[in-house]
């Protein structure tokens, strides 16, 4: 894990949000992944804000109890279905546009 800058806030006053902000999460995560109160990643079914989720440490619990060994690649199947319907929406409209 990354350590926070010296321009960054202090381990006393760091909160879930710095961390998020830190890592750039909403930047790469298109709103599929987020952090709990607690501080862990979540993965979302969908990018809507009310959609469920999972902590990852959750899944990764779950593949080794599968006898899965890390490091894994993991494709979340709600979020793969989710990007191609938005993708897919996303041409339609542009076929009717234009």
């Amino acid at each position: 894990m990354a350590k926070p800058s010296s321009s960054t806030p202090d381990n006393e006053s760091w909160s879930v949000d710095d961390s998020a902000d830190f890592y750039g999460l909403h930047d790469w995560g298109a709103g599929y992944f987020d952090v709990s109160p607690k501080g862990e990643v979540l993965a979302k079914a969908s990018a809507e804000d009310d959609a469920p989720s999972v902590p990852l440490m959750n899944i990764i619990e779950g593949m080794k109890e599968r006898g899965l060994e890390m490091p894994a690649i993991l494709r979340i199947e709600n979020l793969l279905d989710d990007r191609i319907t938005t993708l897919n929406e996303a041409f339609l409209r542009a076929i009717e546009t234009y």
